[in-house]
């Protein structure tokens, strides 16, 4: 049996730790089923928004070559970068989401905590890119 995300890390800090996940879709490495998982197993987790059409290597710099380079590991069936979103897309979640969660979060900064708590399909789909919120 394969092992579930929640058993294999330990998330119960002692203290609540506002966590904010964002996941790709098509992740072949952390597949969406454990991440939903883990959204329904940790407590931590607040929020997970999923990026639609992306992949594990959408989270690293230059993700159309990390994604090509790696794509060979991947064994057959795996796509081409070119199949997926462009990285630029899943960068700009990534930094838009993660700034509003830091600044919400440590600074208590209103405008983040009310664009977290926004439309963000809606939001992101006006910049072209596709997103869902899974809690």
């Amino acid at each position: 049996p394969r092992a579930t995300m929640h058993a294999m890390l330990d998330l119960d800090w002692g203290r609540p730790v506002p966590t904010l996940a964002i996941v790709a879709d098509d992740d072949a490495v952390l597949p969406l089923p454990m991440m939903r998982d883990l959204l329904a197993h940790a407590p931590a987790v607040q929020r997970l928004v999923m990026l639609v059409n992306a992949d594990h290597y959408h989270f690293c710099d230059n993700a159309e070559l990390v994604h090509d380079l790696m794509n060979g590991a991947l064994g057959e069936g795996s796509r081409p970068s070119s199949d997926f979103i462009p990285g630029a897309h899943a960068y700009e979640v990534t930094k838009s989401l993660g700034l509003a969660h830091f600044d919400a979060t440590l600074r208590g900064n209103a405008d983040a905590a009310a664009l977290l708590d926004a439309d963000l399909p809606a939001h992101f789909a006006a910049r072209g890119i596709t997103v869902e919120v899974i809690s």
